[in-house]
């Protein structure tokens, strides 16, 4: 069982060096997925940024490329990523079946 825990720093001081390491996270999309200029678009443009700082990497997976939540997750799971988000309600079942 991996944990599934959203971070929110990603740096640590030790002695006189700032040593950084770039955080790993996984989004399994909405059911509408990419393009719907709403939720997804939203988490992703979010995403984006967080991208562009260099010290994140953000993997997703939309529903019609897995066709199920479950698969969604599972892939990143098995990825390893440090954390892995689910957008919306219609993926709560399926992202604590993984949890459970």
């Amino acid at each position: 069982m991996y944990p599934l825990v959203v971070r929110l720093s990603v740096g640590y001081r030790r002695s006189e060096y700032h040593c950084r390491r770039t955080t790993d996270d996984g989004v399994v999309l909405s059911d509408v997925g990419l393009g719907d200029q709403s939720f997804s678009d939203a988490a992703m443009r979010g995403m984006g940024e967080l991208r562009e700082t260099g010290d994140w990497f953000v993997d997703y997976r939309e529903l019609s490329e897995t066709e199920t939540y479950r698969v969604g997750f599972e892939e990143l799971v098995e990825e390893g990523h440090d954390a892995i988000v689910g957008l919306g309600f219609a993926c709560q079942e399926d992202l604590e079946y993984r949890c459970g």
